[in-house]
C-alpha cells in the first residue's frame, strides 16, 4: 500500500520486537529492559509498523499521541549482530473496520546518524533484492 505523504519507503518485513513504554523525558536509549515483544510487519527510515500484542489502551493511546509517553523499541536488522534501540511515537493506530485492530505505526524520533545510515543500508539493500526477484 503506497501513501502519497510518505517521505521513505517502506519495506515490508518480519522482525521480533522487544519494546517498553517510557516518559517523553526518558533519554537513555542503550537497551529495553521489559521482555514485552511485538512484530514489526513493515519498516522505513522513518518508522516502524508494529502488530501486537501491544497492549493499547485509549489511555495510552492517547498518552503516546500527546507525547507523555514514548516507546523504545529493540531489533535486530538483517545483517547487524547488535540490537538497535529506537525512542518512537505513536503516530496511528488501527480502530477501525478497514486496518486490522492489532496494528499500529510508530515514528522514530531523536535517530542518530549512524541508525540513519545503517536502516537506509537495510532498506536499501532489501529494495535491491526485491527488484532483482521480480
Amino acid at each position: 500500500m503506497k501513501n502519497s505523504t510518505r517521505t521513505f519507503e517502506r519495506i515490508p518485513c518480519e522482525l521480533r520486537v522487544r519494546y517498553e513504554f517510557v516518559k517523553w523525558n526518558v533519554n537513555n536509549c542503550t537497551q529495553v529492559k521489559s521482555e514485552n515483544v511485538a512484530h514489526c510487519i513493515d519498516i522505513s527510515v522513518a518508522g516502524v509498523g508494529l502488530s501486537t500484542p501491544i497492549p493499547l489502551t485509549r489511555r495510552l493511546a492517547a498518552q503516546l499521541l500527546k507525547g507523555v509517553k514514548k516507546i523504545r523499541l529493540s531489533l535486530i536488522l538483517p545483517d547487524c549482530d547488535q540490537p538497535e534501540v529506537f525512542f518512537a511515537r505513536l503516530v496511528w493506530s488501527a480502530n477501525s473496520d478497514i486496518l486490522p485492530k492489532n496494528r499500529c505505526g510508530f515514528k522514530f524520533i531523536d535517530i542518530s546518524e549512524k541508525q540513519f545510515k545503517r536502516l537506509q543500508e537495510c532498506i536499501n539493500k532489501s529494495l535491491f533484492i526485491q527488484k532483482t526477484m521480480q
